[in-house]
């Protein structure tokens, strides 16, 4: 029998068809072939087939197998949320602190989704809770950035530095501030972040909020003590 094309293998991760694809490896296809430019082991975890990748592990599939850009299993099964398998994943010998290229490690992935019980289990298992990728950014910051609310109160409680900056100054406040993310901003802010902090280049937070229309963000940082006189380095906010 013929082995199946790299798409029909793909179809079949998808449509959770796992003993095909187990038959395909049995029958000669090898455990750490790639399909679509990826070893099957990252497919599976990508789609969270948990019994796949048990199954590809049990054959001897690397647990540490990369993609030309560094992203391992556990990465891919952290940026999706799909925490049974990340848990396995940990189990059999997974790096928690596995890095792609530009260094994002599984946590910091698993935070900008917002994917808050995996967050947990990462950090259960010892992930670095200010790890930091190529810019600077720290899982609490990415979070905060795209309105995690819940996902930035784990991280906090479990020991992030609601002050941390990246390269060019951005700290969790500015940037949910810079996306309107209300709420979020709010629970910084109880938490203890600075709501004058700057950038490098002297922007703070409401006046990233305010140069992008979220005016209800505005008013929460003005009522929380922001200077509304602040200016930055180039003093406009064109």
């Amino acid at each position: 029998m013929a082995s199946p094309t790299p798409d029909a293998l793909v179809d079949a991760i998808t449509a959770g068809q796992f003993d095909r694809v187990l038959a395909a490896v049995d029958g000669g296809l090898g455990k750490d072939s790639c399909v679509c430019g990826r070893p099957l082991i990252l497919e599976a975890a990508d789609a969270g087939g948990k019994a796949l990748v048990e199954g590809l592990l049990d054959r001897g599939a690397d647990v540490a197998k990369k993609t030309p850009d560094g992203w391992t299993a556990v990465l891919m099964a952290s940026r999706n949320g799909h925490e049974s398998t990340v848990g396995l994943l940990l189990d059999r010998g997974a790096d928690v602190e596995a890095r792609e290229v530009n260094g994002w490690t599984a946590v910091m992935v698993a935070a900008r989704n917002g994917h808050e019980s995996t967050v947990g289990l990462l950090l259960d298992r010892g992930a670095d809770v200010e790890a930091r990728e190529v810019d600077g950014w720290t899982a609490v910051m990415v979070a905060a950035r795209n309105g995690h609310e819940s996902t930035v109160g784990l991280l906090l409680d479990r020991g992030a530095d609601v002050e941390a900056r990246d390269k060019d100054g951005w700290t969790a406040v500015t940037a949910a501030a810079r996306n309107g993310h209300e709420s979020t901003v709010g629970l910084l802010l109880d938490r203890g972040a600075d709501v004058e902090a700057r950038k490098v280049d002297g922007w703070t937070a409401v006046m990233v909020a305010a140069r992008n229309g979220h005016e209800s963000t505005v008013g929460l940082l003005l009522d929380r003590g922001a200077d509304v006189e602040a200016r930055s380095k180039v003093s406009t906010l064109s």
